[in-house]
């Protein structure tokens, strides 16, 4: 079984390479306010997936999707706890800064993936853009909790 060396997880505010399929580069952040202001490929659309934890702190969510929103993004997927809710309020705060006249406008798409609830059940085939960069954020999620991106990491290698 691959295990993450202690330098390849994710620290808290700090972007991580994870690996390439076909043209897609794959990276992760465990989200910290302001950990989106310098992307590792500048001003390029992208697309991302928030994940949430359960235990996660819900103001701390409102923070990641208010800044998600504000990016140059195609996709944003939501899995984890209440993916549902936290992918429709990704459509709100879209009309509310302006970036969609209405809910369901497609700036940016969305989409929810209800049946993924850990990192470990997360695959590639879950990224719906077409953008050369996927960036996956957590929010809430421990060091021993992230130890679950290693199956994920193995899915690219595979591939």
């Amino acid at each position: 079984m691959f295990k993450f060396k202690k330098r390849s997880i994710p620290k808290v505010g700090k972007i991580r390479y994870l690996g390439q399929y076909a043209a897609i580069r794959y990276y992760c952040v465990r989200y910290a306010s302001g950990c989106l202001e310098k992307l590792p490929w500048g001003k390029a659309q992208f697309d991302c997936g928030i994940f949430v934890n359960p235990s996660s702190d819900q103001n701390e969510v409102e923070r990641c999707i208010q800044e998600v929103i504000r990016k140059n993004n195609d996709w944003i997927l939501t899995f984890g706890a209440d993916s549902e809710r936290w992918h429709d309020r990704i459509d709100n705060a879209s009309v509310d800064i302006g970036r969609q006249k209405q809910v369901g406008d497609g700036d940016p798409m969305t989409a929810w993936i209800d049946d993924i609830k850990t990192l470990g059940e997360l695959d590639i085939s879950c990224n719906f853009g077409g953008c050369d960069a996927f960036l996956l954020i957590l929010i809430g999620f421990t060091d021993k909790t992230i130890q679950e991106i290693q199956s994920f990491k193995r899915k690219l290698r595979k591939k």
